[in-house]
Formats: structure tokens, C-alpha cells, sequence
């Protein structure tokens, strides 16, 4: 799902993500700006919403803009 490496030093800024509908967490991440603790109290309160595809895990385009504007 993603080309994004998931561990190490980030030299991936939010420019360099495409569009796409779902994001993975690492990604996610990325756009928003915040740690994988972070991402996850946002997914646990629901403002981010998730959805499973087998064993991956995405998070909505529109949950992360919603919560980048400030609106969730």
C-alpha cells in the first residue's frame, strides 16, 4: 500500500505522498504532522477513521483533511 519506509529517519515530507483515498499509518503520519503515538489517540477517539483490508490498515483522505483543518 505504501512506498513510505516505515522505520528510520523521515526525509518524507507531505509533498512527496500522492492523493489517494486511503493512507497508510505511517503516511498519515507524515501529512498531519504528528508521532505514531499521536496518530493513534486520534484513531482511538475517532476523529481519524480507519479501515482494515485484511491484515493492512487505512486511513481515510477525508479524516486527515478534516482533522488537518481542524474540523474533527
Amino acid at each position: 500500500m505504501s512506498m513510505i519506509p516505515s522505520s528510520g529517519p523521515s526525509r518524507v515530507s507531505a509533498g512527496d505522498i500522492p492523493r489517494r483515498l486511503l493512507h497508510p499509518p505511517r503516511e498519515a503520519e507524515i501529512l498531519l504532522g504528528v508521532s505514531h503515538a499521536q496518530l493513534y489517540r486520534l484513531l482511538a477517539s475517532g476523529r481519524l477513521k480507519k479501515v482494515k483490508l485484511g491484515s493492512r490498515t487505512g486511513i481515510t483522505r477525508e479524516s486527515i483533511d478534516a482533522v488537518a483543518a481542524g474540523e474533527a
